[in-house]
């Protein structure tokens, strides 16, 4: 009897760290995708008063396609990147970048939609 109760100590003590590990890492997992989200949400805007390297400008245009992906498409990954591309160009998308880069911004949606990816 008094190995049994030795015994079940430690099962019961492992079984209630392992689920305070795992409420632990959803907390862990949460925090990350709010801060991932808060990240999405401020990098798919630029400062409108400077004008973009196109470096920059590329990546603000794969910022854009992600969030948009993410949000209005629900990340389907059967997406093809026409329809991906077609759907930023509206004048909410552009409005954020600055007139001479706003037609860097459509000839790079052009090439992505004309890439048949």
């Amino acid at each position: 009897m008094l190995c049994a109760w030795d015994c079940a100590v430690p099962a019961q003590l492992v079984a209630l760290l392992l689920l305070l590990l795992l409420v632990v890492a959803q907390i862990l997992m949460f925090s990350f995708l709010f801060l991932l989200l808060l990240c999405c949400q401020s990098s798919c805007y630029q400062a409108q008063d400077e004008k973009m390297e196109d470096t920059d400008l590329q990546e603000s245009v794969v910022d854009m396609l992600a969030c948009s992906w993410e949000r209005r498409e629900g990340g389907r990954e059967d997406l093809s990147a026409h329809s991906l591309a077609s759907g930023t160009e509206d004048p909410r998308f552009l409005a954020r970048y600055l007139p001479g880069d706003r037609h860097k911004v459509v000839q790079l949606l052009r090439r992505i939609k004309d890439s048949n990816l």
